[in-house]
């Protein structure tokens, strides 16, 4: 019994890693399904959310200011979400820019910011943004164009983390991009996706609902505007930039928020569970992503059971390989507060990146079920 509880999680980790990438690119051969392209210039109301973001809001509007997009199809927000600090007054400076102020007396959080917005807008189509995130010029023209498909509700970018320094942590999570980036492109062209990045996420604004304020609109707007029939899809060309360093407490407690926000939005969309009326979607986005948070848990399995059945040689180095990885982790944890070049190799910051994002999970999920809720969120040191 416990070979086959062993062999199980193994194959799970094996699906989850390699099969699931594989059965994505042979499906992506057979069922194909392009997005109608054209210029088109429809209104368009960029929701900026903000808390204290005095040293960063400035850029953010300038920024936002200086796209490469008619003016009287723009409509700039910033929504503050109870600020105590000079965000508030910096905004104001922008008045005559056109660039709206809405100001939350008490802090409510991401979702109330962006619920509160939805109710004001204007343009035809709702762009959501962080105060972080630094757009290409050229951002909504690629991201609008997708919207001439009368089937696409939701248009996601692309995210990139952009360091001076890349540590192991950095250069953990620009493999993982580049993994993500690839797949949702995929994912994406067969059917739709589950989720969006929160930073640059544009959506039909007669799709916007006003979403419970413990949940995050990253994974349940998604899921509810698939739920009526809409796609939502990755458009590659949107590019929007993060510029901080990653420290790896800043990425531990990104990813757990990420899998606690998720596993609420998901459980608010607990309908879409149903693999008999939403098999397709189900199985190809559903499914792959709650085995990912489960994987962890199956590490554990793995582990220890692999130590009952050491006594035969297969299982014995099976074993020591599990060691070694999580040696080279605890090492690679080891250099990443050092200044050395060593900390950069691969056979350090792989098994380490993995470990930190593995055990968020693990911590996002606990979290979860013990009821544990990120509705107010807070600036990530720059």
């Amino acid at each position: 019994m416990i070979k086959v509880i062993f062999w199980f999680s193994l194959i799970i980790i094996f699906y989850i890693y390699f099969g699931y990438p594989i059965f994505l690119i042979i499906l992506s051969q057979i069922r194909n399904q392009p997005i109608k392209k054209s210029e088109i210039t429809p209104k368009v109301s960029i929701i900026i959310t903000a808390y204290n973001e005095e040293k960063l809001i400035a850029k953010k509007i300038e920024n936002t200011l200086s796209l490469n997009y008619p003016k009287d199809k723009l409509e700039i927000i910033v929504v503050s979400d109870g600020s105590l600090d000079k965000t508030n007054e910096i905004v104001k400076r922008y008045k005559r820019q056109g660039v709206r102020l809405i100001e939350l007396k008490h802090r409510r959080g991401k979702t109330a910011a962006q619920n509160e917005a939805c109710k004001q807008v204007k343009g035809e189509i709702n762009l959501f943004t962080d105060v972080t995130a630094i757009y290409k010029p050229d951002v909504i023209h690629k991201l609008v164009r997708n919207f001439s498909d009368n089937k696409v509700g939701c248009v996601t970018g692309k995210v990139l983390f952009a360091t001076k320094d890349m540590g192991s942590i950095e250069r953990g999570l620009t493999l993982r991009q580049k993994y993500e980036l690839y797949f949702r492109n995929i994912q994406s062209k067969v059917h739709s996706l589950s989720f969006t990045s929160g930073c640059i996420c544009a959506i039909r604004r007669k799709l916007c609902e006003s979403l419970p304020e413990d949940l995050v609109s990253d994974l349940a707007m998604p899921l509810k505007i698939i739920e009526k029939k809409y796609k939502v899809i990755y458009e590659p060309e949107a590019v929007a930039i993060i510029e901080r360093p990653l420290r790896m407490i800043d990425e531990f407690n990104r990813r757990v928020r990420i899998v606690a926000q998720s596993l609420y939005g998901l459980l608010y969309m607990r309908r879409l569970l149903n693999p008999f009326r939403y098999g397709f979607l189900f199985f190809l986005s559903i499914l792959h992503r709650i085995l990912r948070w489960l994987v962890p848990w199956f590490l554990i399995i793995i582990f220890t059971t692999n130590i009952f059945m050491c006594k035969i040689n297969l299982y014995m180095w099976l074993f020591l390989l599990q060691i070694i990885f999580y040696m080279l982790a605890l090492i690679g944890l080891l250099l990443e507060r050092k200044e050395t070049k060593v900390k950069t190799n691969a056979f350090f910051y792989l098994p380490l990146y993995f470990c930190v994002v593995n055990s968020a999970a693990l911590v996002g999920l606990i979290k979860t079920i013990l009821g544990k809720k990120f509705q107010i969120w807070e600036p990530v040191s720059r």
